[in-house]
C-alpha cells in the first residue's frame, strides 16, 4: 500500500470469517464484509463491505457493495 507517496508493508494481524485486519507503523485497515441474503449461489453472491484506514492524522471509512465468489 501506498501512504503519502511511500509504500507500507501491512502484516495482517486477525482474520475471522468476515472481517480481516491489517497493521504497519503507520496505519491499520479492517476489512469487513456483510453478506446481503438471498443473493448467493454456488460460487459466490453479494456483499456490502467496509473498509476502515486508520492513520495517525485520522479515520476513512469506504463503503463498497458487489460480488464476491470464486
Amino acid at each position: 500500500m501506498k501512504l503519502n507517496g511511500k509504500i507500507t508493508i501491512l502484516e495482517k494481524v486477525s482474520s475471522e470469517k468476515n472481517i480481516s485486519i491489517f497493521k504497519s507503523d503507520d496505519m491499520t485497515i479492517i476489512s469487513t464484509q456483510t453478506p446481503i441474503k438471498g443473493s448467493g449461489d454456488d460460487e459466490g453472491g453479494d456483499v456490502n463491505a467496509v473498509i476502515t484506514i486508520k492513520t495517525k492524522n485520522g479515520e476513512k471509512k469506504v463503503n463498497m457493495s458487489g460480488y464476491c465468489g470464486i
